[in-house]
C-alpha cells in the first residue's frame, strides 16, 4: 500500500494540476519520466472513493481492463489500463487548445507494479478475464 506524507500528496495534486493544454511541449519530452508519479497520483485517487467502477477497453488490436480518473468538464483524462499479455500501462489523454486529442502511454516497470494494490490488480485481471466492467468498493483494492 502507499504511504504518503501530505506534502508528498500536495506535490503529487501540483504534478496533476499542471498539466494542462500548454503542457503539451513539456510531455512530449518527459511524460516517461513523470509517469510513475501519475500512477501513484491515480491510486491515491481511487482509495480516496466508496465505489470505483473497472470497465474494459478494446482498441488497437489490444484488449483488456482499465481505471480511470477523469475530471468532469477536464481536458485530461488518466487511466490504468492491464492488457491481455498482464503488461500494465498508464495512459494520458489530453486535449489542446484546437481541441485535438494528444495521447502518452507508458507501459509500467516492475517496480512500478508494486505501487498498485493487490485487490486493486486481481479484480482488474478478473474483469479483463471476463470482459464484463464492475463496480467495487475501496475496502476490497488493498486486500
Amino acid at each position: 500500500m502507499i504511504n504518503l506524507t501530505e506534502t508528498q500528496k500536495e506535490k503529487l495534486n501540483e504534478v496533476w494540476e499542471s498539466i494542462q493544454p500548454d503542457s503539451i511541449e513539456y510531455l512530449d519530452r518527459n511524460f516517461n519520466n513523470i509517469a510513475p508519479q501519475l500512477l501513484v497520483f491515480l491510486i491515491l485517487s481511487l482509495i480516496s472513493n466508496e465505489t470505483i467502477e473497472i470497465g474494459i477497453f478494446i482498441g488497437d488490436g489490444v484488449k483488456g481492463s482499465c481505471v480511470s480518473f477523469d475530471v468532469y468538464n477536464s481536458d485530461k483524462q488518466l487511466t490504468l489500463k492491464l492488457q491481455e499479455d498482464d503488461d500494465f500501462e498508464i495512459e494520458l489523454l489530453l486535449y489542446d487548445f484546437d481541441q485535438e486529442e494528444k495521447k502518452y502511454s507508458y507501459t509500467l516497470s516492475k517496480s512500478d507494479i508494486e505501487s498498485i494494490p493487490p485487490g486493486l490488480s486481481n479484480i482488474m485481471k478478473n474483469v479483463r478475464d471476463e470482459g464484463e466492467s464492475k463496480c467495487v468498493i475501496k475496502n476490497s483494492l488493498t486486500k
